[in-house]
């Protein structure tokens, strides 16, 4: 059983071990010396975030940041992927927000099918940043199929 709260400034090293391994394991295509360049970028960044934890038997096991209605990402622990627990956290912040936008790698084809399954419609394609990599903007919008 798994409990979703807003992440509180205690849970930020834990959300950010999380972070580091999630982006090392589904971006094998991008450098890995970005994510750890970027990760005192993005650890200050998360602290002006809503961030959703979820907890199995008071572990953070995963979590999704926001900003308004951007989604910057759902993030989890190896260990729990694929028991559903992205769709709980997912539909958790859809019962809050009217609608969610995110951008993904095209390049990360387990994220672009989970957010289709989800009911995110692609509304952009898009060179991301230096790196050479085209991403997609998705967005979801409370009420539509």
């Amino acid at each position: 059983m798994s409990n979703i709260r807003k992440a509180n400034i205690e849970d930020i090293n834990r959300v950010m071990d999380i972070w580091l391994q999630a982006n090392l394991e589904a971006h094998n295509f991008v450098d890995p010396n970005y994510w750890k360049d970027n990760f005192a970028v993005v650890k200050q960044e998360i602290q002006n975030a809503d961030v959703f934890v979820v907890e199995i038997k008071n572990e953070i096991v995963g979590f999704a940041g926001l900003k308004e209605d951007y989604l910057a990402g759902i993030f989890f622990d190896q260990k729990v992927r694929h028991q559903g627990l992205g769709t709980e956290l997912l539909n958790y912040l859809k019962n809050r927000y009217p609608q969610l936008i995110l951008d993904v790698y095209q390049k990360n084809r387990a994220a672009v099918n989970f957010y289709q399954k989800n009911g995110f419609k692609t509304i952009q394609e898009k060179e991301y940043q230096n790196q050479n990599l085209n991403e997609y903007q998705m967005m979801w919008k409370s009420g539509e199929k």
